[in-house]
C-alpha cells in the first residue's frame, strides 16, 4: 500500500510537469502569434537611420534636409554651434552630457533655420521617431553634417564643396541628368535643397555593367546627374534654402560667362588660366567641373560627374606622370568613402591632361562665396583632409 502510494505520487508529479510544460509552450505560441505586423515592423525601426542628410547655408539661413524613413511618424533635429573649422565632434562632453540640443521636431523631411549668429559653423543630425502603443521608438541617428554661416557673402567655398560631396557615391552619371524634359534648363531635382532620393535608389541597383550601358538611360533625367546638372545642383544649394527657384543648369560652354554676367565672379578664358583654386568652376563646350585644388606636382583634383558616376578625379602631373598626386588622392578618398562607386569603375580617378589646358575658369567673388576657411590658399591635399575630417 505504501509502495503504491509513492508510485502514484510520482506519476502525478510527472503528469504535472508535462502539463506545465504544455501550458508554457502554449503561452509562448500565443505570445508569438499575438505580435502584430505593426509591432514586428516597429521592432526593426530602431535599427534604421535617416539617409541623405544635407545641411547648407545661404543668405543667412540654413536648410536641413534628409530622406524619408519608412515607418517614421516624425523626426527630431539635433544641433550645436561651434567655432569655424572646429568640426562636428565630439557628441558629448567629458561628463557624458550631450553637446547637441534638440532644435525642432517635424513631420517633414526638411527644416530651415533663421536668425542664427553669423561667422560660425553649425552641426546637425536627425533621428526618426515612431509611435507604437503609446511609446516612442527612435531610430539610429543620421550622420552629422556641418555648414558655415558666413559673415560675408551668400555662402562659402567650403559649403560649395561640402554640397559636392553630398550626392557622391550614391548618384550615377545620366546623360541630360538634372535637366528638364525639354532640355532648356534645370528640372525639379536640381532646383531643390538636399539630395534627390531617386538618385540613391537608381545607383543602388547598378553594377560594372553600367560602364558600357549607361546610354540606355539617356533621357531618364531624374535618375542621376550629368556634368552640368551636378554643377548646377551644387550652385543652387549655396544660393537658396528654398525649392523651386530658377536653377543654375546651363550648357557647359556658356555657364562660366553666364555666372560672370550675373555678377557672381570673374571669367578667364582657357589660354589665360594659370591656376585652379578650390571652388573654381571650370568650363568648356562639352564638360564642366569644380576644382578642389592643385598638388605640388602640378596635377589638379576635380569634383565632377562623368561616365559612369560622380567622382573625385585627378589629372596627370605637369610633367605628364599618369599616377600623379591628384590621382592618388582621388583613389584614396573614393576607395575609403565611396567604395561601391570606385568598384564599378576604378578608372574614374583618372582624367586627361586637357583639364589643365582646355578649360576656362569662373572664380567666385567674395560678395557671393566668401572663403573664411582659406581654401583658396590650400593644396588639394589640405582641402580634402579638412573636408573629410567632418565625415
Amino acid at each position: 500500500m505504501k509502495t503504491h502510494t509513492i508510485r502514484q505520487i510520482k506519476e502525478n508529479m510527472n503528469a504535472g510537469k508535462k502539463t506545465a510544460l504544455f501550458v508554457f509552450f502554449i503561452c509562448v505560441f500565443l505570445l508569438m502569434v499575438s505580435v502584430s505586423p505593426l509591432q514586428a515592423e516597429a521592432s526593426s525601426f530602431s535599427d534604421r537611420k535617416p539617409k541623405g542628410l544635407v545641411v547648407t547655408a545661404a543668405r543667412g539661413r540654413i536648410a536641413i534636409t534628409w530622406e524619408k524613413v519608412k515607418g517614421a511618424d516624425y523626426y527630431i533635429v539635433y544641433g550645436k554651434r561651434v567655432r569655424t573649422g572646429a568640426g562636428p565632434r565630439p557628441l558629448k562632453d567629458k561628463n557624458g552630457k550631450s553637446l547637441y540640443k534638440k532644435i525642432t521636431s517635424t513631420k517633414k523631411c526638411k527644416t530651415v533655420r533663421r536668425g542664427l549668429k553669423k561667422g560660425r559653423d553649425f552641426c546637425y543630425y536627425v533621428v526618426a521617431c515612431r509611435k507604437v502603443n503609446g511609446k516612442t521608438i527612435k531610430s539610429r541617428r543620421s550622420y552629422i553634417r556641418v555648414t558655415t554661416l558666413p559673415k560675408k557673402g551668400r555662402s562659402t567655398i567650403k559649403n560649395l564643396l561640402r554640397t559636392g560631396l553630398a550626392p557622391m557615391g550614391s548618384t550615377m552619371y545620366i546623360m541630360r541628368g538634372g535637366w528638364n524634359k525639354a532640355y532648356t534648363g534645370a528640372c525639379e531635382t536640381t532646383r531643390r535643397t538636399g539630395v534627390y532620393r531617386q538618385w540613391r535608389i537608381f545607383a543602388g541597383k547598378q553594377t560594372k555593367r553600367y560602364n558600357n550601358h549607361y546610354k540606355e538611360y539617356k533621357y531618364e533625367y531624374k535618375k542621376g546627374l550629368n556634368c552640368t546638372g551636378y554643377t548646377g545642383y551644387c550652385i543652387y544649394n549655396v544660393m537658396h534654402t528654398g525649392d523651386g527657384y530658377s536653377g543654375f543648369v546651363k550648357k557647359s560652354g556658356k555657364l562660366g560667362k553666364w555666372l560672370r554676367k550675373k555678377g557672381y565672379g570673374t571669367y578667364t578664358r582657357a589660354s589665360k588660366v594659370k591656376n585652379r583654386r578650390a571652388g573654381d568652376i571650370m568650363t568648356r563646350d562639352g564638360h564642366v567641373w569644380i576644382a578642389v585644388g592643385e598638388c605640388d606636382d602640378g596635377s589638379i583634383l576635380a569634383m565632377h560627374s562623368f561616365v559612369p558616376t560622380l567622382s573625385l578625379s585627378g589629372t596627370p602631373s605637369k610633367a605628364g606622370k599618369r599616377e600623379s598626386q591628384a590621382v592618388k588622392l582621388a583613389r584614396k578618398y573614393m576607395k575609403k568613402y565611396y567604395g561601391k562607386a570606385y568598384k564599378i569603375c576604378p578608372n574614374i580617378v583618372h582624367i586627361d591632361k586637357t583639364y589643365r589646358t582646355k578649360y576656362a575658369r569662373m572664380r567666385w567673388n567674395s560678395r557671393t562665396l566668401s572663403d573664411p576657411d582659406g581654401y583658396r590658399n590650400m593644396s588639394a591635399e589640405e582641402v580634402l583632409a579638412d573636408l573629410f575630417s567632418e565625415r
